[in-house]
């Protein structure tokens, strides 16, 4: 239940350390990887984070959890923007219009380029959208277990 609130408010107050297992096709994951993504939410090592995230990021947690028993974090990221151009972006909505499905993103919002990592208001906020700037740090650090793809502009 936690975790369906994951990128949507805030968990810190409430938060309990999980233990987490990695399990791929029924077996367990011999060789854990450095970052990936959990039910919509970034898990990075703990050691990682001053390196991805060198500055202060205001709207993202940093949630404790355990994997393997070593010390991991999740990102809680509440930043979200609902200024995007519906008539150049391709998404998908179920019926009370909620977005499921996001192909093409054009983001009007220019403030949101200064949060780095930003969730869609209006969606299943599964979806984590990260500027180039981040990209490129998790990118220079060769880290495993996380892939990018681009699917959206900035537009001012």
């Amino acid at each position: 239940i936690t975790e369906m609130q994951f990128n949507k408010n805030s968990l810190l107050k409430s938060w309990n350390i999980y233990q987490y297992e990695l399990h791929e096709f029924g077996k367990k994951i011999s060789k854990i990887p450095d970052i990936w993504i959990i039910n919509g939410a970034l898990a990075i090592r703990f050691d990682l984070k001053e390196l991805i995230f060198p500055t202060e990021n205001k709207g993202l947690e940093f949630l404790p959890i355990l994997v393997g028993g070593q010390n991991w974090l999740i990102v809680n990221c509440m930043n979200a923007t609902d200024s995007y151009s519906r008539e150049e972006s391709v998404l998908y909505s179920g019926p009370e219009g909620q977005v499921f499905m996001i192909i093409h993103l054009v983001i009007t919002d220019v403030l949101i380029e200064q949060k780095e990592v930003f969730v869609l208001e209006g969606s299943n906020r599964a979806t984590l959208f990260m500027f180039p700037s981040i990209v490129e740090r998790i990118t220079k650090l060769k880290l495993n277990g996380i892939s990018f793809r681009e699917i959206g502009l900035l537009k001012s």
